[in-house]
């Protein structure tokens, strides 16, 4: 059976694939647009489970989250940390499918498994490069970019909670019958190199140029003027911090100035 094809039952999903097949064993699957179209997974729909539901909704997440990081900036607060946090997925996910994707052409592992309702090729999993990027990328900013300032305690939250929300996602994908394990394992050696490039490039060149962009995108912008906060400069997170420290600095010194007794 190809893997673009279909079955309508347990017993024609194991008869077709194998019994030893995830199909067999998650069944068939939704063809409709929303989960097979926009979030690229089979949700499985007859006798669904407790992990069905929850390893579906991880198949999700690497949609989901630029969806929330989109209406974040939209209604809350611009800041240049929320935008590139972003564009990294959007970013990924085509030169994922111009370079990669094609690049690899019909190669013998390039299908995905059998019966699985996402009809595109599936070397290598886009959803675990984009999860596994983007968490790699979460860490690398909070252990050496814009949390370098934060409390041991906020780093260890967001540590934590990126490992949580991301780091199923890649499981999720031959859980579901759209991946195969080699697929998965390139996704995500592909999203770790991503990720450690975009850190380098944000960190080395863009970050050094974030205060004039914010400035012009504010004041000078000829079509669309917008105010962007720049959170991303360490040095100017530094500058802050120094300047907090010679304010409190300043400020004791003076009191036990004024209150050490004149003799």
């Amino acid at each position: 059976m190809a893997a673009a094809a279909r079955c309508t039952s347990f017993e024609e999903c194991c008869s077709a694939c194998g019994g030893d097949s995830y199909r067999c064993a998650r069944g068939p699957c939704s063809t409709s647009f929303v989960t097979k179209g926009f979030f690229s997974i089979s949700v499985p729909t007859e006798s669904v489970g407790f992990w069905d539901v929850v390893l579906s909704f991880y198949g999700m997440v690497p949609y989901l989250v630029p969806i929330a990081l989109a209406l974040d900036i939209l209604l809350h607060r611009r800041t240049w940390t929320r935008i590139w946090a972003f564009l990294f997925i959007p970013i990924v996910a085509v030169i994922n499918a111009v370079i990669l994707v094609k690049s690899l052409g019909d190669c013998a592992e390039c299908a995905r498994p059998c019966g699985s309702c996402v009809a595109s090729k599936g070397m290598p999993s886009g959803h675990a490069t984009n999860a596994i990027g983007l968490c790699l990328w979460i860490l690398l900013e909070t252990l050496l970019g814009v949390g370098r300032s934060w409390s041991v305690c906020k780093k260890a939250l967001v540590i934590l909670g990126s490992v949580l929300l991301f780091a199923p996602v890649p499981y999720s994908r031959v859980y579901l019958g759209d991946h195969t394990s080699l697929q998965v394992g390139i996704g995500a050696a592909n999203g770790v190199v991503l990720s450690v490039a975009y850190f380098l490039l944000l960190r080395l060149y863009v970050a050094k140029k974030l205060d004039r962009w914010s400035q012009w995108l504010t004041n000078e912008a000829k079509w669309f003027k917008v105010r962007i906060a720049n959170d991303f400069s360490l040095r100017k997170q530094s500058l802050l911090e120094e300047g907090d420290t010679a304010l409190t600095t300043s400020a004791t010194s003076q009191y036990m100035t004024a209150s050490t007794p004149q003799w």
